[in-house]
C-alpha cells in the first residue's frame, strides 16, 4: 500500500464518496509518529480521515515514549482500550495517568506527548474533527518542557485554574460534556481527564435499547461507546439514527451489523474494523451473537 493520504482515506476513487464504507483490515492505514527521523515511537492505525473526520487507533509499547510533542488545529480526543498512558503538556507542566476504559481531551492547540510506564502495551482510539491541515503534525521543537527542576516560571508562567465539572449530567448536557470547552481551549489549555464515572449516559430507544456512554460532547465533536447487548426475544437492533455530521464506528469486542434503512445494505463489522457513515444516512446496530458488542464512535460535527 502507498503512503496514506490524511484527508482521503480510506482510498477510494475520487476520494471519499457519499456512501458507507466497511473498513476491513486490508483498508487499515499504517504511520509511525514520527516519521521525520529513524521510527521509533508509537506505530498508528488509520481508520477514516476526511476533511471534517479523523479516526485511528495507536499503540505504545512498554516503556516507550512519542515525541517531539505536537498539537493539531482541533480538539484530539483519546479512548484507552488497554493498558494505560500517561500524557503530558510541557507548557503547563500538567501530566495525566489514563487508564482503560478512560478517556482524555486535549483541547484545539494544546501541546502534548505521551509515555507509556507501564509493563503492557498501551493501544488508543483516538480522533478529531481534523488532525492536520494537511499531511503534517505540527510539532513543538523548541525542547523546552515545563518539568520537575526544569523550567522557570519567567519561561512558563503558571497557568489559570481551570476547574471540573461536577455537574451530574442528564440528557440536556449532549452537546455540553464534560466541561466548559472555550475556557479549556484558552491559553494555557489543560489536558482533561474522563473516567468512567464521569461519562455521560444515554439510553437510546426503548422499545430496542442500547447504552451510549459518551466522553466528549461539544460544538465539534461526540465521541463515546456504544454498548449493544445480546439477548431478548429478538436479535437486537438499536432504533434508526441518523447525524449532522459524519461518523466512524470502530469495533473494540464483538461482531456487530450495521443496517442502512434507505439503501437496504446491511455490514458485518468484526473485532478491530470499523465502518464510515456520511452524513444524514439513517442506520440500525445489530448484534447476532451471544456477547454484548463493545465499539467507541466519533461524530463530526457533533450529534
Amino acid at each position: 500500500m502507498a503512503r496514506i493520504e490524511f484527508r482521503n482515506h480510506p482510498y477510494t476513487e475520487g476520494g471519499i464518496k457519499n456512501e458507507p464504507i466497511l473498513i476491513t483490515r486490508e483498508k487499515l492505514g499504517y504511520f509511525t509518529y514520527p516519521d521525520f527521523d529513524i521510527p521509533h515511537s508509537d506505530l498508528n492505525t488509520l481508520l477514516v480521515s476526511t476533511p471534517n473526520l479523523f479516526a485511528a487507533y495507536f499503540e505504545l509499547a512498554p516503556g516507550c515514549q512519542y515525541g517531539p510533542p505536537d498539537y493539531h488545529p482541533n480538539d484530539e480526543i483519546y479512548i484507552v482500550l488497554e493498558g494505560e498512558l500517561t500524557q503530558v503538556s510541557p507548557f503547563s507542566g500538567q501530566a495525566v495517568t489514563v487508564k482503560a476504559g478512560e478517556a482524555l481531551i486535549m483541547p484545539k492547540g494544546c501541546v502534548h506527548c505521551g509515555f507509556n510506564f507501564g509493563q503492557t502495551k498501551a493501544k488508543m482510539f483516538s480522533c478529531s474533527p481534523g488532525i492536520v491541515d494537511d499531511q503534517l503534525f505540527p510539532t513543538d521543537m523548541d525542547g523546552k518542557w515545563n518539568m520537575y527542576k526544569r523550567g522557570t516560571r519567567e519561561e512558563f508562567p503558571e497557568p489559570r485554574p481551570f476547574y471540573r465539572n461536577t455537574k451530574l449530567g442528564t440528557v440536556y448536557d449532549i452537546g455540553k460534556w464534560p466541561c466548559d470547552f472555550e475556557e479549556m481551549r484558552k491559553e494555557t489549555q489543560y489536558l482533561y481527564k474522563v473516567s468512567e464515572e464521569d461519562k455521560l449516559r444515554v439510553v437510546r430507544g426503548l422499545d430496542f435499547p442500547i447504552l451510549m456512554k459518551i466522553s466528549v460532547s461539544n460544538d465539534a465533536i461526540q465521541v463515546g461507546e456504544y454498548i449493544i447487548p445480546a439477548g431478548g426475544i429478538q436479535t437486537r437492533i438499536s432504533e434508526p439514527d441518523s447525524h449532522k455530521g459524519e461518523e466512524c464506528i470502530f469495533v473494540v469486542s464483538g461482531e456487530m451489523g450495521v443496517f442502512m434503512t434507505e439503501s437496504r445494505e446491511t455490514f458485518k463489522v468484526m473485532e478491530g474494523e470499523a465502518i464510515y457513515i456520511p452524513a444524514g444516512m439513517e442506520y440500525s446496530l445489530m448484534n447476532y451473537g451471544h456477547e454484548q458488542v463493545h465499539a467507541t464512535f466519533v461524530i463530526t460535527p457533533s450529534f
